[in-house]
């Protein structure tokens, strides 16, 4: 498929002020694919999402990431126009939050990815310890 065909595809799914749930998608991919929907007769899109780590990865180092009051104050400051690794802690934002506080979209990213392979994980160690597979 195309990157414009791809764009077209996706093109209904990015409303103003509605969030926006995307699973593995790698950032330049969906950059690309967003500003392929944007043509010299149109262009709906004249910003793209700002993306949090960016800020801080700069502000904190790589890999600290912002607490979730750091989080608030940006979204509410940028208007909501953010892009967001959800969160794996138990104080991590709920995605019904970060919606409710218009965060234009959440990324799943690598997190389903993590999941599974740490349940993998789990009954790798159970087997080779004489056990049985998790359940599922």
């Amino acid at each position: 498929m195309e990157l414009n065909q791809l764009s077209q595809t996706l093109k209904p799914f990015h409303v103003p002020y509605q969030t926006l749930v995307f699973a593995n998608v790698w950032d330049l991919a969906s950059l690309n694919i967003v500003l392929g929907l944007n043509s010299e007769a149109s262009k709906p899109f004249k910003a793209i999402a700002t993306a949090l780590w960016v800020f801080a990865a700069y502000y904190r180092g790589y890999g600290a990431g912002f607490t979730e009051d750091d989080k608030q104050t940006l979204i509410k400051e940028l208007d909501g126009r953010v892009s967001i690794r959800l969160g794996q802690t138990r104080a991590a934002l709920l995605v019904s939050q970060l919606a409710k506080l218009r965060v234009a979209r959440i990324n799943v990213g690598p997190s389903l990815f993590q999941v599974a392979m740490n349940a993998a994980k789990k009954s790798d160690v159970n087997v080779l310890e004489g056990g049985i597979l998790e359940e599922v």
